[in-house]
């Protein structure tokens, strides 16, 4: 597989450095508080005024009130919200998110689809998979859906109304 024009490997540094990943496990630093947690991953893309960038994706995934707990003590929408955060204050070429909308709550989601779409117009890839037809239509150009062993590639005026069939 090629990303970029040069093979993947997660192991090259410029392969992590492009891509933010939220998969189905959190992986956090289990003695770092959210803060912390974001700051560094902030600081260690490079961020310039990391502590800006990360007080910003605090107060849009709603965690002011929790982000100076350690993930062990946060829910799991919010240690959702949290590693959601973390793939947005990196400056990644291409975002990669396993159903992001799970243990969302309904607002969240909303919030989330209007982000993914920003990030996608300011260039950045976002490949996800989901179930949720709201976030698909808001955010998706092109949908592959996988059902009864057949793929299928449409454009995002039919992406909404397929997801809704499956």
């Amino acid at each position: 597989m090629v990303f970029a024009g040069e093979e993947v490997d997660e192991r090259r540094a410029g392969f992590r450095r492009d891509v933010a990943a939220v998969l189905d496990d959190d992986a956090f630093f289990a003695a770092l508080t959210g803060r912390e947690h974001l700051l560094l991953t902030a600081r260690g893309h490079g961020v310039v005024a990391a502590e800006q960038v990360v007080d910003a994706e605090i107060a849009a995934f709603g965690l002011a009130d929790r982000v100076d707990a350690l993930p062990s003590a946060l829910s799991s929408g919010q240690r959702r919200r949290l590693a959601l955060a973390a793939a947005f204050v990196r400056p990644a070429r291409l975002l990669l998110l396993d159903e992001p909308e799970r243990r969302l709550d309904t607002g969240m989601r909303a919030r989330l689809a209007t982000r993914l779409a920003a990030r996608r117009d300011a260039g950045t890839a976002v490949l996800f998979a989901s179930h949720d037809p709201d976030l698909v239509g808001a955010v998706a150009d092109r949908v592959l859906t996988v059902a009864d062993d057949a793929c299928r590639l449409v454009d995002a005026a039919d992406a909404a109304a397929l997801v809704q069939e499956l």
